[in-house]
């Protein structure tokens, strides 16, 4: 078993500022991520002997290096790459965390306990895809699996790609791809530039934000890429042989449901379509820790202003980061760094009056990224008229091609009224994702409350794990 004062488990911005300011106040860090390296899903890069072209392919790569070497360099922090946490357990004496590392190709993975008094979760998010007729055929994919495959391995998903969706993360994906040569046949953002007016102060308040996204539509202008607003894919068509070679697209009307007439075949070999992401809540709800729904949907994990979940007098669980609601890489740092400082209070590395001097600016420039946070959410919110896209034929849980017409069924036929119902007639969100992708969407489609989304979003095991794993020793 491996003890640390203090671990942080995701080492993406929240995670490697959390580890820097705990560190930093002198407490012993041990940060564990289930990638190879730092930088989490944002700043997801190639080895750092490719860092020219991380360079090219990041906006603010400058900023994670510095922040990368910072953690690597500091002697109070023990970085643990590639471990999966698959189960976690809290009690009023602190956490135990169960981890699987690689070992030799070919061999299981052997299992590590970690245990700690004070945990900082820091997992991110994920994207959020919606389901519509051809969207399981094999070239559609999120910006974010495009993004995955470019900065992580340097591969690019297609030679002629359709990227639609809605939100600001459309615009660096389709800017990195057409610098590695890929032709954008097509860029749709969901909703109107319009929605941007009313919150024109919030926008000029922030002018980095501002001139990212200025310095995107530079790149994507040199390109002749041009965005289209207002529309969305609305089906994906395949070849004989299974592959994606169109899409169609609609316009839609603010409610998302399509203006029928409006649609519209381009050929294509890839396309990345994303809604937005999903925060990581799974090794928080093993944990028992506090969720909500946030203005988005979404369910995220409920902290005090010092981003403590559970606490107390021995023991506490702080989460930071996507994980407490969707708000960019900015945010995440600040509340990284109040997280990582929080603990040094309750280690006692610092007093009250050190942590309040410490943070009073880092509390002003966190509610600044929180207004930043929550007009984005409200400019490319996703109502529910994607629901007048799918067919029953069409698949809403791809692990157990489980069709929208079966939920239906479900609901109809054998008086499914929630999540949990469905589930349990139709095996929907038990593949091996386990409703990480299906579950937000089958709540969605359901229209269930706030109650059904919390529960939807617990699940026991927090990782997929074979049974040559759960069997090997000290694991019974």
């Amino acid at each position: 078993m491996i003890r640390s004062e203090v671990i942080v488990v995701g080492a993406g911005p929240a995670g490697m500022n959390a580890a820097l300011h705990a560190a930093n106040s002198e407490c012993e860090v041990l940060l564990i991520d289930n990638g190879n390296r730092l930088g989490g899903q944002y700043w997801r890069h190639m080895p750092k002997e490719r860092d020219s072209l991380n360079y090219s392919l990041h906006y603010d790569f400058a900023k994670a290096v510095k922040l990368r070497d910072a953690v690597l360099n500091h002697d109070k922090i023990t970085v643990k790459s590639q471990a999966q946490i698959w189960s976690a357990t809290a009690n009023d004496k602190g956490v135990v965390l169960h981890a699987l590392a690689p070992r030799n190709l070919g061999d299981l993975p052997t299992e590590i306990v970690f245990e700690t008094q004070h945990l900082i979760l820091a997992t991110g998010a994920y994207d959020r895809a919606l389901p519509f007729p051809g969207w399981n055929i094999p070239g559609v994919m999120t910006p974010g699996a495009a993004q995955s495959l470019l900065k992580g391995h340097g591969v690019v998903a297609g030679k002629k790609m359709v990227i639609a969706g809605t939100g600001p993360f459309l615009l660096p994906v389709a800017s990195s791809l057409v610098e590695q040569g890929v032709e954008v046949v097509g860029l749709f953002e969901a909703h109107s530039p319009k929605r941007w007016v009313r919150h024109l102060s919030v926008l000029l308040s922030n002018l980095g934000k501002l001139f990212e996204g200025f310095h995107y539509a530079w790149i994507l202008n040199r390109h002749a890429v041009r965005m289209k607003f207002g529309y969305a894919v609305v089906e994906a068509h395949a070849s004989d042989a299974g592959i994606l070679t169109a899409v169609t697209v609609a316009r839609i009307r603010p409610d998302f449901t399509i203006l029928v007439g409006s649609e519209k075949r381009i050929e294509c070999d890839a396309a990345a379509i994303g809604w937005g992401f999903t925060p990581d809540t799974s090794l928080a709800g093993a944990l028992g820790l506090p969720q909500k729904v946030d203005v988005d949907g979404a369910v995220v994990v409920s902290v005090d202003e010092r981003q403590v979940a559970l606490a107390n007098s021995e023991m506490s669980v702080h989460a930071a980061g996507e994980v407490t609601g969707v708000g960019g890489s900015v945010l995440s740092l600040h509340e990284g760094a109040l997280a990582g400082l929080s603990c040094a209070l309750l280690r006692g590395k610092i007093t009250e009056k050190q942590y309040r001097d410490s943070t009073k600016n880092i509390y002003a420039a966190r509610l600044h990224a929180e207004k930043f946070a929550r007009v984005l959410k409200d400019v490319y919110v996703v109502p529910d008229g994607w629901r007048n896209w799918v067919t029953p034929s069409t698949l809403i849980c791809r692990c157990e091609e489980v069709s929208c017409g079966q939920v239906d069924a479900a609901v109809d036929e054998l008086g499914a009224r929630n999540s949990r119902d469905v589930k349990l007639f139709s095996r929907v969100g038990m593949g091996m994702c386990q409703g990480r992708v299906c579950g937000r969407n089958i709540a969605g489609y359901l229209g269930t409350d706030d109650a059904d989304r919390i529960r939807n979003a617990r699940r026991p095991i927090i990782a997929p794990i074979t049974l040559g794993e759960l069997a090997q020793d000290p694991l019974l």
